[in-house]
């Protein structure tokens, strides 16, 4: 029977901390969906159809001319402004608010990400704290270790980012590498803290410092990225902050402390998990572990001393002794690391220079093949036509014209009348020169055979005419030809020998 102190009558079970034991990152990154995080405040619904669906440009800065919308875009189509103006080609990734996509622009040809939100404007404080994120981001988009923000729209109730489109993720990147060496490791966290110096000098801080949030460079370099949850220190309304990723959290952040330290705590668990390749748990005994500075023991065969020691100054449990960003940047190994990339800036910023030559180089390449394209095409349709209209020239003057050129006799002896009834109707069909083609080949070789003087001398005159004069008349095709000599045999053998031709026949 259960006690009366005690509400529950079930056993709990004992779980042995000897049996715990930290795992690696598999090959493949985890398909599962991360559940959003949930917002303290109502929703509000707002009124849809009051709304405009056209696309607007969001910026928070003092000019608007590098922030204008495409020129090609225009708003009268059903199209978006995200399909009229970008070529999606794939996802590359998929957070609490929103998912990223590689595309390609129509105006300029280049490569960027766009981050789409993925719920609608439920209130207009919501729409207010989704906008918070853009600002937050021009802040700092100069900075080399932040990712650049070009652009923000908004449109049908959703926010759109474009920013500048980066190798992959640092997630991506260690998955793929298996195994960081210690060096780069150093040269990641000193790029990190860089960026996190950036926040934290206007008593900004994160809140969401992890790996799917940071950023690699084709060369090397790791930009801190997605803003969405910022949070402005010098606010009173510390209820309006809101925890990231649990994997990541610092565990003041459950007693409502939010602070600097609390960065410092997600960077340094960021780098543990980056160093060791380790599977962070959300939740459970090995999560309270972490906590309480307890490190795996994996870290320590796999992690240098030095680095070992940081990473616990970084996650001391408490959260008052962790270091600062300046007393970091101070620490002798990662001192000298920034003295010597300040001491080789030059060959970093020729890196820059012929790095953006190259996207230069591949803007106006895209550009002439586009303009050869459409030359091309009009080219093309411009020979078609021309064919098509000689063709119809051709057709027409076809229809035009007669298929003989008859004389004034001929025109005497066209074609009878069908109404009268003294006409032969096989008379009238062996005058046709296409129905008696052959029998008046026929007749005329039966003629020539007898010797006829008047008709063989009418034949040659014929052939003689033909031969002397073609560009006479040039006919248009066999038939026109057969029937043309046809109608010229007809013309020198019915009136001057109709009655011997009878006598052939």
């Amino acid at each position: 029977m259960p006690s009366e102190g005690n509400s529950s009558y079930l056993p709990l079970p004992e779980i042995s901390d000897a049996n715990l034991s930290h795992s690696f990152k598999s090959q493949k990154p985890s398909s599962k969906k991360k559940c959003p995080v949930l917002c303290r405040k109502g929703i509000y619904h707002v009124n849809r159809s009051n709304l405009s669906n056209t696309a607007s440009a969001i910026s928070f800065r003092d000019s608007l001319d590098n922030v204008q919308l495409a020129s090609i875009y225009q708003p009268d189509k059903k199209e978006s402004y995200f399909d009229q103006c970008f070529e999606n080609i794939s996802k590359i990734g998929e957070g609490s608010f929103g998912e990223v996509f590689k595309v390609r622009s129509r105006e300029d040809g280049l490569l960027y990400a766009v981050k789409k939100s993925k719920q609608f404007f439920r209130s207009e404080s919501y729409r207010e704290e989704r906008l918070m994120e853009v600002k937050r981001h021009e802040e700092f988009s100069g900075h080399e270790h932040c990712v650049t923000l070009y652009m923000a729209w908004e449109e049908k109730d959703r926010l759109y980012i474009q920013m500048e489109l980066c190798q992959s993720s640092l997630e991506t990147y260690v998955i793929q590498q298996k195994q960081i060496p210690e060096s780069q490791t150093w040269s990641f966290l000193l790029d990190l803290l860089l960026a996190l110096k950036a926040l934290h000098d206007r008593n900004l801080i994160h809140l969401d410092i992890k790996l799917d949030n940071i950023l690699i460079t084709e060369d090397g370099v790791c930009k801190l990225g997605d803003f969405g949850l910022v949070f402005d220190l010098s606010r009173k309304n510390k209820e309006a902050a809101m925890e990231g990723d649990s994997r990541y959290i610092a565990p003041e952040l459950l007693q409502g402390t939010f602070s600097k330290a609390a960065d410092i705590f997600s960077l340094g668990i960021t780098i543990l998990e980056l160093a060791c390749n380790l599977e962070l748990p959300s939740n459970g005994v090995l999560w309270h572990q972490l906590r309480m500075g307890i490190l795996p023991e994996e870290s320590k065969h796999m992690l240098s001393d030095e680095l070992n020691d940081v990473i616990m100054w970084m996650m001391n449990p408490d959260w008052q002794q962790r270091p600062s960003v300046e007393a970091l940047l101070r620490y002798p190994r990662i001192a000298n690391l920034l003295t010597k990339r300040k001491r080789w800036w030059s060959s970093t910023k020729l890196r820059k220079l012929r790095r953006k030559a190259v996207v230069q180089f591949s803007n106006k390449w895209y550009r002439l093949k586009k303009m050869l394209l459409i030359l091309m095409t009009r080219m093309s349709f411009a020979v078609l036509s021309c064919i098509r209209r000689r063709h119809k020239n051709e057709y027409e003057e076809h229809n035009s014209m007669s298929p003989l050129e008859l004389s004034d006799d001929d025109h005497q002896t066209s074609t009878p009348n069908l109404g009268d009834s003294s006409i032969n109707m096989s008379d009238v069909v062996n005058s046709t020169p296409i129905l008696s083609h052959e029998k008046s080949k026929r007749r005329q070789t039966r003629l020539v055979n007898a010797g006829s003087p008047q008709i063989n001398s009418s034949f040659e005159e014929f052939e003689d005419h033909l031969s002397r004069s073609p560009l006479n008349y040039t006919p248009r095709s066999t038939h026109d030809y057969s029937s043309l000599t046809c109608k010229k045999l007809f013309m020198h053998t019915d009136d001057s020998d109709s009655d011997g031709s009878d006598k052939h026949f």
